[in-house]
């Protein structure tokens, strides 16, 4: 739970890529079973030192809010598919070019309509904010086209990019070190000594919330976060899991499909991870719903593509039956790279000795250690022998940039359209090694969806190994007995809608 209240920096930096770099049809939903009482008043946990501007806050529980108290141009559902929330429309034209039509129903808390120069106003603090940065970090350009229409030029075509614009909305230069002024179901106030969010009564979907008013709990660190949820005084957090397993007794839970993606990374360079065979024998022998279950607690989706699985593409599926260890797929396949002499204590011998693949990880992250101590093992079967170093931070950054190092366990966080020039050109980039055919595939399912095309390549040349994408937690009190939705873009996505059932 430390890094709930932690800063969530959006940096692409060599020195990030063991955690954070930023940040679906029908929610998934979870309902509790009927208790005795329901919650009357609500409290969410928020950090009175951090701000309520959207584009200077920095906690989770701070940036959690942002969607209770601020429109977004779109959000997405639990498919990733975005859909239009305070815009008419927001479409991709001419490969590189999204047009954004704006509604014309919305008004800010101070009664002025939305216009496009609240959103080019907007999205240019936003390009330049920790958080939301990485959304807009191909956007060349933002303009106002009209009272009510928006262009962004970007420097590349994506077709996805639209699934980035669930960022938040302020009207124009409205903006201090506090909050913004915005136009969402609920505004911050102070009352005596009391921080609250209330209910804006001239909001554009018309809502009629039973929680006209909800109090702001302040909580500066990690201590009391759960015995303040079990008793009450906060009634709904997130927990990004990033750190341990929250005792969850007590409480209700909805698991949220994060943009997380853990990753084994490959020494292109090294004499033995240099060849696409061994890389596509070595994914084989990896049982990703063993790592799910072992080192995270069943909380995450396992996946062959740097793609999170939920995500869909026409009747295209990463196939579940890679999810597990193949290891007569992998043995036949390290055999066809040259990799067939095998001792008697059944290891390896390329080049006629024994094979030992060096492994490093953070041993900060349990659950990392974990999923590299499973894949030791899952490589022992196939004959080949990883020794695993767990190493502090610092040298684990250290030896990855010096390339000394055969494997490795990251993590990295993509933006929702699964842009992975981190791994191409970025932070993660470093000793992996790309044909012009990767990238030509790479590039044409940017630019029209080809999944199929990518999929096919980027199995065969396996530059990387994709593990699984985490999940977090909303956890909320047993005395909430409601239908609950969330999303990656809106954790309180039905909020308004709350109804004892």
């Amino acid at each position: 739970m430390k890094k709930a209240v932690c800063l969530i920096l959006a940096v692409f930096m060599l020195s990030a890529c063991d955690v954070d770099f930023l940040q679906e049809s029908a929610p998934d939903t979870i309902r509790a079973d009927a208790p005795s009482r329901t919650v009357e008043n609500i409290s969410l946990p928020f950090n009175d030192d951090d701000s309520l501007n959207p584009y200077r806050a920095a906690t989770t529980f701070n940036l959690g809010l942002m969607p209770l108290i601020y429109d977004f141009l779109i959000k997405l559902d639990n498919e990733y598919i975005p859909y239009p929330e305070i815009c008419e429309s927001a479409e991709m034209t001419e490969g590189n070019l999204c047009r954004i039509t704006l509604r014309s129903d919305v008004r800010f808390w101070d009664g002025s309509p939305l216009t496009a120069d609240d959103v080019v106003y907007s999205l240019s603090a936003a390009k330049e904010s920790g958080y939301y940065s990485h959304k807009l970090a191909d956007a060349a350009q933002i303009r106002k086209v009209s009272a009510s229409r928006v262009e962004i030029t970007l420097s590349k075509e994506d077709v996805f990019f639209t699934r980035n614009l669930d960022i938040p909305i302020v009207k124009a230069d409205s903006l201090t070190a506090a909050d913004a002024v915005g136009s969402g179901r609920y505004r911050p106030m102070t009352e005596g000594n009391r921080k609250i969010l209330k209910f804006n009564t001239e909001w554009y979907k018309e809502a009629d919330p039973k929680y006209k008013e909800i109090t702001l709990t302040h909580l500066p660190g990690s201590e009391t976060i759960m015995s303040s949820l079990r008793a009450g005084t906060i009634n709904m957090l997130f927990d990004d899991l990033s750190d341990s397993l929250p005792s969850v007794i007590g409480i209700n839970s909805l698991p949220v499909v994060m943009n997380n993606l853990v990753f084994m990374g490959i020494n292109g360079n090294s004499h033995f991870t240099s060849s696409p065979k061994v890389r596509q024998g070595l994914s084989a022998a990896i049982s990703r719903n063993i790592i799910r279950s072992r080192a995270y607690s069943e909380h995450g989706r396992p996946a062959l593509l740097p793609i999170v699985p939920v995500m869909k593409f026409g009747d295209f599926a990463q196939d579940k039956d890679g999810f597990n260890a193949s290891p007569e797929t992998a043995n036949a396949i390290l055999d066809e790279a040259g990799w067939s002499i095998i001792t008697p204590g059944g290891y390896r011998m390329p080049g006629g000795e024994i094979l030992t693949l060096t492994m490093i990880v953070n041993r900060e992250s349990v659950a990392r250690v974990s999923a590299a101590r499973s894949i030791e093992s899952g490589f022992k079967q196939i004959g080949v022998r990883v020794a695993v170093e767990e190493l502090d931070r610092d040298t684990y950054i250290n030896r990855i940039n010096a390339g000394q190092y055969d494997l490795y366990i990251g993590e990295i966080k993509l933006g929702n359209n699964m842009d992975i020039q981190p791994f191409i050109n970025g932070a993660a980039s470093v000793n992996m090694n790309y044909t012009t055919e990767f990238l030509t595939a790479y590039n044409k399912f940017r630019q029209d969806g080809d999944i199929n095309t990518f999929d096919s390549v980027f199995r065969a040349e396996m530059p990387f190994v994709p593990l699984l994408f985490r999940e977090g937690l909303l956890l909320y009190s047993n005395s909430m007995n409601f239908e609950i939705n969330t999303t990656i873009s809106d954790l309180f996505i039905n909020f308004e809608n709350y109804r004892e059932s």
